[in-house]
């Protein structure tokens, strides 16, 4: 009974293998017929776009006797509207009998034109009315960027309006020698859609600015967008009362006046404070500049200028406004590294606030003391001296912040702040407020940076007056960001 169940079993099993058969075999047929059938579509659709394409180029080009598809006319409406159309029938057959055909207008319509933008785009930052050099440090709550000049095109007639596009830098690091590459290293900033930003918030501090202008034309035919300069809108938070300002990473080394490229070399740094005092190029012995990167994929990537040659000491002096600038007091936020082994000989000038004036009065410098120590000089009108001596050990291979504060009557402080971390505490100064015989203002100018053996310079800033200590927590917020990993 086993045997003959498994047979029977057998049996009804290969009778309903044969249905299911049949019915595999007809799906497999269709599906191989249908991809025929559309890979022939595509083909023929392919073919009958090419020759498409043959005859509006013959036409365009007056070619119109060399074109050998079928022409036939179609009239329409009638009475007094009644138009006669001629166009070229184009047929294609298909495998499965079927025929693709379209047809081909003799009389085309005129190519809408587009204007095209003939002048660069230009953009700028402003406060108020007054326009504001690179680099553009200022308060942002004045400050606001836009075009320069309007755009030209090649037809104003056909311009309609111009569409505006801004991007912003995404963030990283970069310099105006090394600015993001547009579009890549930018992102669109939304909601911004005039030629004029006329706010600046603060995030935008330390981003790089790009507008992006298509010009638009009869039935908004577009043409090609040009993009415009990058514009640096610094991050510098306390504009107010800032002096004089020399930071590093703002020398331009595509500029030959500012940088030699083949010696690289420092020719000129540009004081981007209120006084705008730009120095002056240097005989012989020009310093260099020297990048510090932290982490391990170049995270952040500070800027300092530095001595180039082992033979002598190197000076970058400032340009002399007339009349010179006369201040009372001044607090002086000065970014230096110091090496460790090699650090700065002794008796080693620095800052020197009055560079020509062989009097030795009513400026102020700092050194390095006959011990190596840190040394802020402040002298008076009769060329009298008061010293400070800061007894911290400076040399430790990475950015400090030393911070002077300057009196007209006394000689004032020095300190220096490592390890900044946001929101921390105040400075802690060696000062020294005896009273000295000095009765006139500080000569602030020309300033001098001095560079020796051992230590490089990040950032220099002279502020008017005594920083407020609201000002001062952002200032070392700013710096704690730019110069700490």
């Amino acid at each position: 009974m086993t045997l003959i169940e498994i047979i029977v079993a057998l049996a009804i099993f290969a009778i309903m293998s044969v249905g299911f058969y049949g019915a595999f075999a007809t799906i497999f047929i269709n599906m191989y017929q249908s991809s025929q059938i559309t890979e022939n579509l595509f083909e023929s659709q392919q073919l009958i776009e090419e020759r498409i394409a043959d005859v509006k180029l013959k036409l365009k080009n007056g070619l119109a006797s060399e074109v050998t598809e079928d022409r036939e006319s179609f009239v329409f409406f009638s009475g007094t509207n009644q138009r006669t159309v001629y166009a070229y029938h184009l047929t294609e057959n298909m495998i499965n009998g079927k025929v693709i055909e379209t047809l081909v207008a003799e009389n085309r319509p005129p190519q809408l034109e587009v204007p095209i933008i003939n002048t660069d785009v230009i953009i700028g930052a402003k406060t108020g009315s007054v326009d504001m050099p690179y680099p553009n440090i200022a308060s942002r709550e004045s400050m606001s960027i836009g075009l320069k000049a309007d755009v030209g095109v090649n037809n104003e007639g056909i311009l309609i309006q111009h569409l505006y596009y801004w991007y912003i830098s995404k963030p990283g690091v970069y310099t105006v020698s090394e600015p993001p590459e547009f579009p890549d290293d930018y992102e669109l900033l939304a909601g911004y859609t005039s030629k004029n930003i006329n706010s600046i918030p603060e995030s935008f501090g330390g981003r790089f600015f790009v507008l992006l202008v298509t010009p638009v034309g009869e039935k908004g035919a577009m043409g090609t967008s040009v993009p415009s300069n990058a514009l640096f809108i610094s991050n510098l938070p306390v504009y107010n009362n800032l002096l004089l300002h020399y930071d590093a990473s703002l020398i331009n080394k595509s500029n030959p006046s500012e940088f030699d490229n083949i010696n690289n070399r420092v020719l000129r740094w540009v004081d981007a404070g209120n006084l705008k005092l730009a120095s002056t190029s240097p005989p012989s012995n020009k310093p260099m500049i020297e990048s510090f990167v932290y982490g391990d994929e170049g995270q952040k990537e500070t800027y300092g200028v530095s001595r180039s040659t082992m033979s002598s000491d190197q000076t970058l002096t400032s340009s002399k406004p007339n009349p010179q600038i006369s201040k009372s007091n001044l607090t002086v936020y000065l970014v230096m590294n110091f090496d460790s082994v090699n650090g700065t000989a002794a008796s080693k000038t620095i800052l020197h606030s009055r560079s020509d004036n062989n009097n030795n009065r009513n400026k102020f410098i700092m050194r390095t003391s006959t011990t190596g120590q840190l040394e802020l000089v402040r002298y008076s009108d009769n060329g009298s001296t008061s010293v400070v001596t800061n007894q911290s050990d400076y040399r430790t291979d990475k950015w400090d912040i030393i911070k002077l504060e300057i009196y007209t009557t006394s000689s004032g402080g020095i300190s220096i702040r490592r390890d900044i971390q946001k929101n921390s505490d105040t400075f802690s100064f060696n000062s020294n407020q005896t009273s000295t015989s000095t009765n006139n203002n500080l000569t602030l100018t020309p300033f001098s940076l001095s560079f020796a053996h051992g230590y490089s310079i990040g950032e220099v800033m002279i502020y008017d007056g005594i920083t407020a200590k609201s000002d001062e927590d952002l200032i070392l917020e700013y710096l704690h960001d730019k110069y700490y990993p």
